[in-house]
């Protein structure tokens, strides 16, 4: 819990870290696990690098970073923040302030009268959890949103992600259910427009976390949270609080 606490306050004070943790585990998927240390990184990345082999998820030199497994590899590229969301559905679920959660959901919607291949209508949900009968639907992105220079398209923009939420929420839970995209980073303003016309909720950048002056009372101390508890403390939560409390007005 705490280290992807940790990392997303690391990867929020400096986004270029987190571009070149994605770029390196992106990297090692090419090459048996394993990459150059970037030249001159970031002390943000660096300090990435010891939380992330700290949970055993890679291990560095001076000149190399190498991932014991894939899954390991896929956590270092995204999977981490998905985790931050799933520990916040749980502590959630634990406060009975939802009825029930999941997390890396496989859906399979084809319709049985269509000639859909099984396969090509399955989707993953980052997130999801229900509350007096409603359904709540959670995707999360860390990766830049941007699009490139001399492109039509970025390799994973919000667009698939806005239409895939759009889709799924229309499929499972029709008027009744609400849907949330959550991002390290700040969407184009196209893609705000997008999800505004949609009613998606959008959640990115410094908004997931809130300043404070320490870390609130409640909260276990441990040696991250003695790290960062001058900087950033949880928002998510209360963010996911008040969008219950919302949709049931």
């Amino acid at each position: 819990r705490d280290g992807v606490d940790a990392l997303l306050g690391l990867f929020l004070k400096n986004t270029e870290a987190l571009k070149l943790f994605n770029a390196c585990a992106a990297n090692a998927k090419k090459s048996s696990y394993r990459v150059l240390l970037p030249f001159n990184p970031p002390k943000e990345f660096l300090e990435a690098l010891d939380i992330a082999k700290t949970l055993e998820k890679l291990d560095f030199t001076a000149d190399k970073i190498s991932y014991p497994t894939e899954n390991a590899l896929e956590w270092c590229n995204g999977v981490w923040f998905e985790d931050y969301v799933k520990k916040t559905l749980y502590q959630m679920k634990a406060d009975k302030l939802i009825d029930d959660w999941g997390s890396g959901v496989e859906i399979d919607y084809r319709n049985p009268l269509s000639h859909t291949k099984k396969g090509d209508s399955k989707n993953e949900l980052d997130g999801v959890f229900s509350c007096k009968n409603r359904l709540f639907l959670i995707e999360c992105k860390t990766v830049n949103l941007e699009r490139k220079p001399n492109s039509s398209k970025s390799e994973n923009t919000l667009e698939d992600a806005i239409y895939k939420l759009d889709s799924l929420n229309k499929t499972l839970g029709g008027a009744l259910s609400r849907k949330m995209l959550v991002s390290v980073f700040k969407p184009r303003p196209q893609d705000i427009h997008r999800c505004e016309d949609l009613n998606i909720n959008l959640l990115y950048g410094s908004d997931l976390l809130k300043l404070e002056d320490k870390l609130s009372s409640n909260h276990e101390g441990s040696e991250w949270k003695a790290r960062y508890e001058a900087q950033l403390a949880l928002k998510l939560e209360d963010k996911l609080k008040s969008w219950i409390q919302n949709a049931n007005r």
